[in-house]
């Protein structure tokens, strides 16, 4: 239920599968070129399937793993088809070794998560009271100014805190969190010198945060007016 979970939470861009399009079919052709089922190059899958596992969506890892997988039994049943010998005992012990590495490739993804979660929450908390520090804010402005990319992962980092602090205060009163999900949207919008309406300035961001709403919830968007 918790990989389920995941897997929705996370942004999927067809986009990221362009170098699977490419080096599948390719690493596939120079196995074959090198012995087929037989080929000592059929670890080369294994980058490919590191490479996608550690992409932030999980489907990557699992379409590449069954890219290769598919490709390896292609292998095989070409092998047969030929007349020859398919050493099915070691393609198995190969698809089991693929699967294993995309597995620990997302568990440890997923404990890295974890703790950036518990350091996050630590870091934003007012020991005290258990409440926000706003000192976090500030001293993150001050040590990495107001570029656009740093004002765009500071928003992302407060609506990751968003979603950290509810899912404790839920869980603090006896609630399951992954039954009540509570995220956050932040819409962003840039003023410079010539900005005089700043009523104006609230509408784009507001709007901003719409479109992330609309997009899928859960994420920063920068307003393009």
């Amino acid at each position: 239920h918790d990989f389920v979970n995941r897997l929705l939470n996370y942004q999927f861009s067809p986009l990221g599968l362009i170098d699977l399009v490419f080096l599948v079919p390719l690493t596939h052709y120079i196995i074959v070129l090198s012995g087929g089922s037989t080929s000592y190059l059929k670890f080369l899958y294994i980058p490919l399937i590191i490479s996608n596992a550690l992409k932030p969506a999980p489907y990557y890892g699992i379409i590449a793993t069954a890219a290769s997988m598919l490709s390896l039994v292609l292998l095989g049943t070409g092998t047969l088809a030929e007349g020859g010998m398919w050493p099915v005992e070691d393609d198995l012990v190969l698809l089991s070794t693929f699967i294993l590495i995309n597995w620990l490739v997302r568990y440890f993804i997923s404990v890295e998560d974890e703790l950036y979660e518990k350091l996050l929450l630590k870091a934003t908390t007012d020991e005290l009271t258990g409440l926000y520090n706003h000192r976090f804010m500030h001293g993150y402005l001050e040590k990495f100014g107001i570029e656009k990319t740093k004002v765009v992962a500071l928003a992302d980092r407060i609506r990751s805190m968003i979603e950290i602090v509810c899912r404790k205060f839920i869980s603090g009163h006896g609630f399951d969190p992954k039954k009540m999900p509570i995220t956050a949207s932040v819409g962003i919008a840039a003023a410079d010198s010539l900005t005089k309406d700043k009523y104006k300035l609230i509408k784009e961001a507001d709007h901003a945060m719409y479109q992330a709403k609309a997009d899928g919830k859960n994420q920063v968007k920068i307003s393009s007016s």
